[in-house]
């Protein structure tokens, strides 16, 4: 995959450039402030990149910048390959208004700006000062030997790692909350055993309410049976006396017809009814005596009812399902020891894959370091830096993060006699360029951009340092589309295209003209930045260094 194409229009001193670039390595030369560094902030503002408002050439006209991006896109999210109908070629455009309003598309479909970041984020590699800065922090050392090793190891051991970190995470997070959990604990015991020995039963509380109404009435009651029995029986007048002299007098009558027989036999009826009336009133009369204790017993257990239903604001019915609902939180709460130790043991089962995993991880980057270190110090021996010697200090300590416990830091020492150095010590730009350059060579096959982009990395060399930096660049174009601004002219002068940027006046404003130089065009800027000017000699010392365009 790589840059194809690039449109920009109403930015800053550029009018209206169009360029077409080529797989390999493609140069912009131009004057000091002619605008070169514009055409890599031209290049962020496709892949995404905010814009600053002073870029603006009109301000009553958006900025309009379009890239086309040629190749293989497989490597892409399936959504975003499908959402945008990606084949061999996508093409962004955007448009910026002062006002902030901006319009992104991808292949003619719009998306929000975030797309189209997620989408380019691995499109170009861009190296400028701030690349410097990343190179310098010791911290970023280790992604960089990372890239070189196989992602089935580095997964194995982050994977690992965050599940250990995750069981730990439990453990303590159990372990903290279990003095709450042992006061709970207790709480619920309580609970438990109060309605327990309690026995609430719904069904027995209409029974029981009856049983207090009875014996808090038992005295009525027995008044009432007496007095009842009495007029029954033992009266001077009672009923059964007058039941039995209506018999008598009906019965007499009764062979007289059968409405007297009738009216005879219902009397008797009555008589047998009133005769078991009596019985069973002196019956329940004799069975229930005041039983005072269990009627206190009944009172008390009543209330013991009602307090527990007002205690946890439940009603009778729902007691049952309360104590059940009690009795699974204990028993939650009991398991928990018992999950201490299960995750305690799950634990220590995953550290042991995490060790296995650690030492695979950090015995590679160790191999890759060596190698490295070996490769990157041939690689600075070809870029002028013969007494080199770059090395990889690693440090690998006891400890388990998400670095393995390993830390990697780039050493140099670019002079005879000294021990290599933290590279962050490098004061020459000219030094810190070149290091940049060998570790883009060596990691450039690792690489999933399919553009890298220099901004001027030839600052601080010149002569045979430059020649050779020129051939690293087109070294690396065999793999890689690259794109430098340089000052350099055999820089310039390995490029398969040249672009040459030149400010004209134009209707009181400056507009910087970018064009794609010709073999005779080429020599001749090539020829003016040897010398300052073109001459005889520096037009024959720039067709020596070009050869063959």
């Amino acid at each position: 995959m790589f840059l194809s194409f690039l449109s920009v229009q109403n930015f800053s001193v550029i009018g209206d450039v169009e360029l077409d670039f080529t797989k390999g390595l493609n140069v912009f030369t131009g004057e000091t402030g002619a605008g070169k560094t514009l055409i890599v902030n031209a290049i962020k503002i496709v892949l995404g990149d905010k814009l600053n408002k002073n870029f603006f050439r009109d301000e009553d006209k958006p900025i309009r910048v379009q890239g086309v991006f040629t190749g293989d896109f497989s490597g892409l999210p399936q959504d975003l390959v499908d959402e945008f109908e990606i084949g061999e070629e996508i093409i962004v455009r955007r448009e910026v208004y002062l006002n902030g309003k901006n319009k992104v598309s991808i292949n003619g479909i719009l998306a929000p700006l975030k797309t189209l970041q997620n989408l380019t984020e691995n499109f170009v590699d861009i190296h400028g000062q701030h690349e410097h800065q990343l190179l310098l922090n010791p911290r970023n050392h280790l992604i960089f030997i990372d890239s070189l090793v196989d992602d089935d190891i580095k997964s194995r051991y982050i994977t690992t790692y965050r599940k250990w970190k995750k069981l730990e995470k439990d453990i303590c997070e159990i372990t903290s909350n279990i003095e709450n959990a042992n006061r709970e604990k207790e709480f619920l015991e309580y609970k438990i055993q109060e309605l327990v020995q309690l026995k609430v039963d719904p069904s027995e509380d209409s029974s029981l309410n009856e049983r207090i109404e009875m014996l808090s009435n038992i005295d009525k009651i027995r008044n009432s049976l007496t007095a009842s029995l009495n007029m029954i029986n033992f009266d001077e007048i009672n009923v059964y006396n007058l039941l039995t002299n209506i018999s008598k007098e009906l019965g007499s009558i009764a062979k007289f017809g059968e409405e007297f027989s009738n009216i005879s036999e219902k009397v008797n009826s009555l008589l047998y009814d009133i005769q078991d009336i009596g019985a069973t009133c002196e019956a329940i009369i004799t069975k229930y005596d005041l039983d005072e204790s269990e009627l206190n017993r009944l009172i008390d257990r009543k209330e013991a009812i009602n307090r527990v239903c007002k205690k946890y604001n439940k009603s009778i019915d729902e007691i049952p399902v309360f104590l059940e609902e009690l009795g699974k939180k204990l028993e939650s709460i009991e398991l928990t020891d018992k999950r201490i130790l299960e995750l305690e043991k799950e634990k220590n089962i995953i550290f042991e894959d995490l060790k296995v995993a650690k030492s695979i991880l950090n015995g590679e980057r160790k191999e890759i370091s060596i190698a490295l270190s070996n490769k990157i110090t041939e690689i600075l021996k070809d870029l002028e830096l013969k007494n080199a010697i770059f090395t990889v200090n690693c440090e690998e300590k006891e400890t388990f993060d998400d670095r393995a416990g390993f830390d990697a830091e780039f050493y140099i020492s670019t002079n005879i006699g000294f021990e290599p150095g933290p590279l962050s010590k490098i004061s020459s730009g000219g030094e810190i360029s070149r290091v940049m350059l060998a570790l883009k060579e060596a990691f450039s096959q690792v690489y999933m951009v399919g553009t890298l982009l220099f901004d001027e990395i030839d600052t601080g060399i010149s002569g045979v340092t430059a020649k050779k930096v020129g051939d690293k660049l087109k070294l690396i174009s065999k793999n890689k589309q690259v794109i430098v601004i340089t000052h350099l002219p055999v820089v310039a002068a390995r490029g398969d295209r040249h672009f040459h940027l030149i400010k004209e006046d134009s209707e009181g404003k400056t507009k910087t003209v970018v064009r794609s130089l010709s073999c005779e065009e080429r020599i001749k800027v090539i020829a003016s930045m040897i010398s300052g000017e073109v001459t005889d000699l520096s037009l024959k010392q720039a067709e020596e260094i070009l050869g063959k365009c």
